[in-house]
């Protein structure tokens, strides 16, 4: 990641990942937005969730 290109261009340096370590990395080298998740994956793991609420009932 290049140091200050973005900024200076007014735009956040991000990445998106399910990968906690590589996330956490990109946070070291300075990136303003990191994404750790889609939108598809947190729903379906809420929606697991609350099916195992009642299936357990």
């Amino acid at each position: 990641m290049r140091s200050g290109g973005s900024r200076r261009g007014g735009k956040a340096a991000g990445i998106l990942t399910a990968d906690e370590k590589l996330a956490r990395r990109y946070l070291e080298l300075g990136a303003l937005f990191v994404a750790v998740g889609a939108d598809v994956g947190i729903l379906a793991r809420g929606a697991d969730a609350l099916a195992g609420k009642f299936k357990a009932g």
